[in-house]
């Protein structure tokens, strides 16, 4: 559902083809394949609780918002995870 919305948030807001986000979702699959569970990236990696609040803010009253709340939630209460080497 997450990638679904990624290309849909391309072409519809954004107004850039969906097949841009291709070289993204490569990317993340080849660093999930590479560190396994400690592939982890972005706010949550770095602990950026601003970045995390002003993505919330930003996604406004999108039921999305609820899912990025309860990713953000997992990860605080979540074990730590293993180091990225």
């Amino acid at each position: 559902m997450l990638w679904a919305k990624l290309f849909r948030e391309f072409e519809h807001t954004l107004g850039i083809p969906a097949d841009a986000a291709l070289p993204y979702l490569d990317a993340m699959a080849r660093t999930i394949g590479l560190h396994k569970g400690a592939a982890l990236t972005g706010p949550l990696a770095r602990g950026d609780t601003a970045t995390m609040e002003a993505n919330l803010t930003a996604l406004g009253d999108d039921p999305f918002a609820a899912v990025y709340r309860a990713l953000v939630d997992c990860y605080r209460h979540a074990p730590p995870l293993p180091e990225v080497s």
